[in-house]
Order: C-alpha cells, then structure tokens, then sequence
C-alpha cells in the first residue's frame, strides 16, 4: 500500500534522509510502499534483481548466503532503520544475500530506479546515499577486525553491548533465537553455549532470548580486551 500520511514523519526522520530536503524525500515516496511482514518473512532472495530499496522500520533483518543448500550462513543483521544492500540497488545489480525479517513490522519498499535518478539530480541524496554506504563499509570492516582479533564471548559481548548503549544496565532481547546468532558471530552452536556461560562471568545473566546486564561498563571492558588474567587452558 502507498505510505500512509502517519508514518511520513518518522520516515523523514530515517538517518538516509534526515540530511535530504523534505520536497526530495517526497518524491521518493511518491511510488514507494509500506508493507507489513511477519516474522520470518522472506523480502527477496539472493540472485534477485534489486528492483527496491528496502528499509525495515521495526524490525531486526538477517541477511544470509548459502551454497544452494540449507542451513544459510548468517552474513549480518541490520537494526530497523537501515538501508537492505543499498550498493546492489545504487549499481543496479542482484543482491548478494537473502534477507529475512526477524519480527513482525512494517518494511519502506522505494523503486530503485527511483533513487538512482534522485541521486543523479539531487547532491544532497547522492551525499546521504555515500554517507549510508560508507557506515555500512565501517560496520564490515568492523565484523572482519572482530572475527580475526576477538574471542567468541569477546565478539558475543561487542553484540550485546552494542544494544544496550549509553545504558549502565539493561534487560536486553536478542534479535533472533541464539543458534542464529552463533552462526553471525562465526561460532557453532556448542562454541556459543560456551561463550554465553562465560558471559556469567561478566555479569550477564538469563535464559533464552531475554537477558540481563548487571554492568554494561564491565561487559564493554572484556569485549574491548580485558586485563584479566587468560584462563588455563582445558582438556
């Protein structure tokens, strides 16, 4: 359905168009849809042609790849908010990965034909579009750093930290069913029931999807690189 009128200022507010004047965004939206999807839902497959702009605004999105068979490799997770693979929609190519809605929630669907003319004829688009396709370069080189320097329960609490920011302590729901997670984080499922209980450690506390952090300050040390002594190792 076209985007109701109520959710055009949340949509605005959106960080790929906070810096875009109003009139532009709003040609935008002219053609664009607001679709809701429940959790689990497919929004494209890897291989398709990237015919929209996909920006889910409620909901956590995994991205994964395969080799033709299941189970797919979790490749990454987008908060809501954020562009879907904005470099296939700018370069007019497939999209590398399949994306899944993790919950329930309405999902921004702009032509992409659309945004590549608004880009062409707007600097103000084509230097928010740069700016959103850098942070997700940052955030790639960021994941790469992490898997090659960082433990397991190292890289499982820069997750969770990263969900509770600016908190001292928090209850926290992760995005998805922890097996999920493990495969993002590089970890098989055995290695995470291990990295969560060493988490216990840390102040992390809980069961299943919903967990507690007693101290974010000390969870951010460990994933930082705690001065701890290192554990002896176990048979």
């Amino acid at each position: 359905m076209p985007v109701p009128a109520e959710h055009l200022p949340a949509i605005r507010r959106l960080a790929l168009f906070a810096t875009v004047p109003r009139p532009v965004v709003d040609r935008l939206l002219r053609k664009a849809r607001l679709q809701h999807f429940g959790g689990g839902s497919v929004l494209f497959l890897e291989g398709d042609a990237a015919e929209h702009l996909y920006v889910a605004l409620d909901s956590h999105v995994c991205l994964k790849a395969g080799d033709g068979n299941p189970p797919h490799y979790v490749i990454e997770f987008v908060p809501p908010g954020q562009p879907l693979i904005l470099a296939a929609v700018v370069l007019d190519k497939p999209f590398l990965m399949t994306a899944e809605v993790v919950q329930a929630g309405n999902v921004l669907l702009i032509p992409a034909v659309d945004l590549r003319r608004g880009a062409d004829s707007n600097i103000a688009l084509s230097q928010a579009i740069n700016r959103s396709a850098a942070v997700q370069w940052r955030t790639l080189i960021g994941q790469i750093k992490s898997l090659k320097m960082q433990t397991g329960p190292q890289r499982l609490a820069a997750f969770l930290v990263s969900l509770v920011e600016g908190k001292s302590e928090a209850t926290v729901d992760l995005p998805c069913e922890r097996q999920v997670l493990a495969t993002w984080l590089g970890m098989v499922p055995a290695t995470a029931s291990r990295a969560f209980k060493e988490l216990t450690r840390h102040g992390v506390e809980g069961r299943g999807r919903t967990l507690t952090i007693k101290s974010v300050r000390r969870l951010t040390e460990f994933a930082e690189g705690s001065k701890e002594p290192p554990h002896p190792p176990t048979a």
